[in-house]
């Protein structure tokens, strides 16, 4: 309420004292109707004739809501004690500063009438010379008036002053109960201002100990409470030593009530991830859900339209209906990945264990990003199993959606599948962004931008895994990878398949803080188009050096369709290394697991005689080609 020195008392008490009642009124009903209604459905649920199971679980939801609920009420009822006191106080001050008004307005009046005798008649001087002043009484009598009027004036602005301390006073009153604990239970002083102040990691201790229906309601006041997280994520290492001082009722309530930012968050556990993220995947099909009713209204308003053949209202028409059917698609996707019954083997045991959904480690549907782990998870510490000896990053490449991300981690399963006696493999499929779309991919830097953030995914990932780690590029995910080693991405080994480049601005391995020193390796095919520009860069333009002829690269060679089968073909292009069967697909998994692999068989070049031409061997596809094998070599991070 607006109020000034001189009108302290501004303010309608009776207003102020309405909205106490509507707070009463509402702590009241929720009293005596939603609480009452909430202890009665837990004790009705003890005799309830259906399953246990079920009853159990219907008691304990609603016995849940109970500490929720009287949180509110006990928050309505202070707000409407802080609010009577303080109409109570208000309409004191008017009061008194009606009095000091009055007392003001007569001391001016009386000011004004002696000011006028004490100048007037009265006031006229006498000649030193000339005889007593028989007005000298009168004189001393005004002039002492004029003193006490003086002085009850003065007085008069101490008053003004006291009262605008006790409207201060009662103002901060207020608004301090109404913040305070009482008011706004664990809420207080999380206001959107105090917010706005914090880190990300000082935001995470002011969540220790909210109940899911509090963080919901901040969450609400606080749109932007989530993309404070995306553009400043907090230390992993931090997040880590944050989340296991939580109990487990303020680690579920935070999976609840704040999904988004802890299905994301590098340092929570992955398990405690993957359960945010089936809740953001359900928020993500209800998005595609309310874009499916929006694009049924275009179908219907024009129904009319005359089809394929037809002006605007059938292309409309027709338009609206694939995209409906391409959202279906991509809601039965979600769908399975949330709701997939999917067998893993188990790392100690070999026998396969069932889990329900996918194991999601990033899912933000808004910000197309998601990340998959193939593997079983294990379930004390939500993270990958010690039982695990090799770890698989792979980034692919452009184009990649979230649509066509399943395909990309079909590849990824294929390493985890297959048998070897060296050890056990799980697999992570990332794309933490937006990836480079067909012509964009020829730019370097929304690659970049995408390699700072995997850099810091790999921070979870050192927190998650003591398993050897092997970081795979395919296309722009390698200029991605690059530039997250470049931001000091930690890995055991490299590998470029197919590369778009080291990374924009990236020449040398020195580039690369944490995996200078480690091995690197690339692979590519014969007639990929990559080839002819890899390594080519300006200003913007290009994804750093090639992994191909950068001194410290490893180049391997892609082989055959079928791995060690010549009369299968050679493998070439850009897409056939992914041929599951083909000696590039082995080269990749021998890279992993610490294996043999087989050198690149560089093509020689031999002038015909009697001719300028050039003509270029191709070893791997001549007679009595003896590969050259070597051990892979081993990493540290």
């Amino acid at each position: 309420m607006s109020w000034t020195r001189t009108n302290p008392g501004a303010g309608d008490p009776w207003g102020i004292r309405s909205q106490a009642g509507i707070r009463q009124t509402g702590a009241d009903n929720l009293r005596t109707t939603t609480l009452t209604n909430l202890q009665t459905a837990v004790t009705d649920a003890a005799s309830a004739t259906w399953t246990a199971q079920a009853a159990t679980a219907f008691a304990a939801s609603a016995e849940g809501l109970i500490p929720d609920v009287q949180v509110i009420i006990t928050g309505l009822e202070t707000d409407a004690g802080a609010l009577n006191q303080y109409a109570a106080m208000v309409e004191q001050i008017q009061d008194q500063a009606s009095a000091v008004q009055r007392q003001q307005d007569d001391a001016q009046r009386d000011l004004a009438r002696l000011l006028f005798t004490s100048f007037g008649d009265t006031a006229e001087t006498t000649s030193p010379w000339s005889e007593p002043d028989p007005n000298a009484l009168e004189r001393a009598r005004v002039l002492e008036a004029l003193r006490v009027t003086r002085s009850t004036l003065t007085q008069v602005e101490v008053r003004w002053d006291e009262l605008a301390l006790q409207r201060r006073a009662a103002d901060d009153a207020c608004v301090a109960t109404l913040a305070s604990v009482g008011s706004r239970g664990n809420l207080a002083g999380l206001g959107t201002q105090q917010l706005s102040y914090l880190s990300t990691t000082g935001l995470l201790q002011k969540l220790d100990g909210l109940s899911a229906t509090e963080i919901t309601i901040l969450l609400q006041n606080n749109p932007g409470l989530a993309e404070k997280f995306r553009n400043s994520p907090p230390d992993a290492a931090g997040v880590d030593a944050w989340w296991s001082d939580l109990d487990g009722a303020s680690q579920a309530a935070l999976i609840a009530a704040l999904p988004i930012v802890i299905g994301n968050l590098e340092g929570v556990p992955y398990g405690s991830r993957v359960q945010a993220n089936k809740h953001n995947i359900s928020a993500g099909i209800a998005t595609l859900e309310k874009e499916i009713v929006d694009l049924k209204k275009i179908v219907e308003a024009n129904k009319d339209g005359s089809g394929t053949r037809g002006g605007g209202s059938g292309v409309a028409r027709r338009e609206a209906q694939e995209k409906i059917d391409a959202l279906r698609d991509q809601i039965s996707y979600y769908s399975k990945l949330r709701d997939e019954k999917v067998q893993f083997p188990d790392p100690a045991t070999g026998l396969p264990v069932t889990v329900t959904g996918h194991n999601i480690l990033v899912f933000d549907h808004g910000h197309d990003a998601i990340a998959e782990y193939s593997g079983l998870l294990d379930p004390v510490t939500g993270n990958v199993p010690a039982g695990v000896d090799y770890v698989g990053l792979y980034v692919p490449g452009t184009n990649t959606t979230l649509e066509s991300f399943d395909g990309q981690v079909t590849r990824s399963e294929w390493f985890v599948q297959q048998p070897t006696d060296q050890g056990t493999v799980g697999m992570i499929t990332w794309k933490g962004g937006p990836f480079p779309q067909d012509l964009e991919a020829v730019s370097g830097g929304k690659a970049d931008a995408l390699g700072q953030k995997l850099a810091h995914f790999g921070e979870g990932l050192e927190l998650a895994t003591s398993a050897e780690v092997t970081g795979m590029g395919y296309s722009a995910g390698g200029s991605i990878m690059g530039a997250a080693e470049r931001a000091g991405l930690a890995l055991d080994r490299s590998v470029h398949l197919s590369s778009a480049g080291m990374g924009i601005g990236v020449r040398d391995l020195e580039q690369y803080p944490v995996t200078a020193d480690v091995p690197h390796y690339s692979l590519m095919a014969p007639g990929d188009p990559l080839g002819i520009i890899q390594g080519a860069e300006a200003g913007d333009w290009g994804h750093g050096g090639s992994p191909l002829t950068t001194d410290g690269f490893i180049r391997l060679e892609t082989g055959y369709l079928e791995n060690g089968q010549v009369s299968s073909g050679q493998v070439k292009g850009h897409l056939a290394v992914w041929d599951r069967n083909s000696t590039a697909m082995n080269q990749l998994f021998n890279v992993m697991v610490e294996g043999e692999v087989e050198l690149y068989a560089k093509p020689q070049m031999i002038v015909i005689p009697g001719s300028n031409q050039p003509y270029y061997t191709n070893p791997i596809m001549e007679p009595g080609y003896k590969p050259t094998l070597v051990d892979v070599e081993g990493g540290e991070k």
